[in-house]
């Protein structure tokens, strides 16, 4: 039976922002369309998944364009970036101008870092390259805190900070396992743009001038909020960040020497539909095509890719972590790169 002209369309969906979730039900109209067509049966598929709300029947043909849309990029991608696999997600059913809300690495920025270098105490007697081994990778070691989810609000910056923070006091602190308030750096972070957009460096500098509370006291909520410092929580501080040069053949070494450090980059459209593989996105392709920059956690390389933890939940990419090639300047990586220490 075809369900054609007028269809009553029912959601009952569980509308999903950062950490606070609310049951809301929809219902509207739907005319012209055929819902037994597979298109559309794998369009309504994919917004069930992801638990996205639709506003209207406006919405709905609109988010159904920006599907299509989504599905002619995937072939492109396929063909022109064979080392990896691409599918649809949530950021399929969205335009470009909304998938910037999860961007928020504010590019027009640049300042030395005035704090001193600490070396590691798993750097070793000298700074031999022969020294560091050829695959590393801190997941193994219990050395990374768990994949977040940033919602849609730009807080990247702010992410990608608290879990190098967190990978410190594991790698540091006997394993010790915070889960620290991201939405404290959102709110209180004097230099930031909040929901949209910071920078990781002045938060490696609230950080350790401040430090930072627990999530139970300072929950996130993935919108703008008000500095409140009346957390009982103890605040976890570092001591300084390693602000790194853009020479990234030095990358592994000072990744097994420092711990997991932060990079800013370029993101193409191809980086909102990673699902596995190894991502070969060189620099002059990201910027002609960039959305905007991103911040995540470097936690690994081998000698032909680099390991990184994103914070868009684990539905993204590979449980929440991406791949992407080495030696090549990936998406201008080398632009801001920033290890803490304690």
């Amino acid at each position: 039976m075809h369900f054609l002209s007028i269809f009553f369309f029912f959601f009952t969906i569980l509308v999903t922002v950062g950490a606070a979730a609310a049951t809301s039900f929809n219902k509207f109209r739907v005319t012209g369309i055929n819902f037994a067509d597979p298109e559309i049966q794998e369009y309504t598929a994919l917004i069930n998944k992801h638990k996205f709300n639709l506003r209207d029947a406006t919405d709905f043909i609109q988010r159904l364009g920006n599907f299509r849309n989504a599905k002619q990029k995937l072939a492109e991608f396929h063909g022109k970036f064979k080392g990896a696999k691409f599918a649809l997600n949530q950021f399929s059913l969205m335009s470009e101008d909304e998938q910037k809300h999860y961007l928020g690495d504010l590019t027009d920025h640049s300042k030395s870092s005035t704090f001193r270098v600490k070396r590691s105490v798993f750097d070793g007697k000298n700074d031999s390259a022969a020294l560091v081994p050829a695959y590393k990778d801190y997941r193994s070691g219990g050395y990374v805190s768990p994949v977040k989810n940033q919602g849609q609000c730009g807080s990247c910056w702010a992410f990608a900070t608290v879990a190098a923070i967190e990978s410190q006091y594991l790698i540091r602190r006997n394993k010790l396992l915070l889960d620290l308030s991201e939405q404290t750096m959102v709110n209180c972070e004097p230099n930031s743009f909040q929901c949209k957009g910071g920078f990781p460096d002045y938060a490696f500098d609230y950080a350790k001038d401040a430090g930072i509370p627990l999530e139970s006291c300072s929950t996130y909520t993935a919108q703008n909020g008000t500095c409140d410092n009346t957390c009982n929580s103890e605040r976890y501080k570092i001591s300084g960040y390693y602000w790194f040069d853009n020479n990234e053949a030095a990358y592994a070494q000072q990744l097994h020497n420092f711990g997991p450090f932060t990079m800013s980059f370029d993101v193409p459209p191809a980086f909102m539909s990673y699902s596995s593989g190894v991502l070969d996105l060189p620099a002059k392709e990201c910027l002609n095509q960039k959305l905007g920059r991103h911040a995540i956690l470097v936690v690994g390389y081998t000698p032909e890719y680099w390991i990184a933890k994103n914070s868009w939940g684990q539905w993204w990419g590979e449980d929440g972590f991406v791949r992407f090639k080495r030696g090549q300047n990936f998406c201008s990586m080398t632009y801001k790169a920033l290890a803490p220490y304690l």
